[in-house]
């Protein structure tokens, strides 16, 4: 009887607790939704064009540390540290923007680590990511090109 009776004492207070917390969670989250997804939604239309524009860099980063890579491991024709330079490049192109330029770093350096991670020597698997990278990089630079290039 004692322990129905501890029990009982003991887990009404945290139910109430609880069900007290739940409340006032919900109660804020419905009052700050509709704030900040107005807001969201004016940042977005603000922010679109220099969103895409990081987006599609970030990602030209990534291939280009994956091409760096395969292309040292399985391209002996192509002048070594070429897609390193090509980074060191669009790098000091984004000069004024330091967040950005580390955050292509940071895009560089998976791109390339990720490889590392799986081959180790040149396989056809490792031939044809590398072919399907460079058309992918070339494509994406065409796009900066038509989009943001000097007019």
């Amino acid at each position: 009887m004692r322990r129905v009776i501890a029990r009982t004492v003991f887990r009404a207070p945290v139910a109430r607790i609880f069900s007290l917390r739940t409340a006032i969670l919900i109660v804020m989250l419905a009052a700050i939704a509709p704030a900040s997804s107005a807001t969201a939604q004016a940042q977005s239309v603000n922010t679109r064009p220099e969103t895409r524009y990081e987006t599609i860099l970030l990602r030209l980063s990534e291939i280009l540390g994956s091409v760096h890579f395969l292309s040292t491991l399985c391209d002996s024709s192509e002048e070594p540290g070429i897609w390193r330079r090509q980074m060191e490049a669009l790098l000091e192109a984004e000069s004024a923007f330091p967040q950005r330029r580390r955050l292509m770093t940071i895009r560089f350096n998976r791109g390339y680590s990720s490889f590392t991670q799986v081959y180790r020597t040149c396989t056809p698997s490792a031939r044809e990511a590398l072919d399907r990278y460079r058309t992918e990089g070339g494509e994406i630079t065409q796009e900066l090109v038509a989009f943001y290039g000097r007019q």
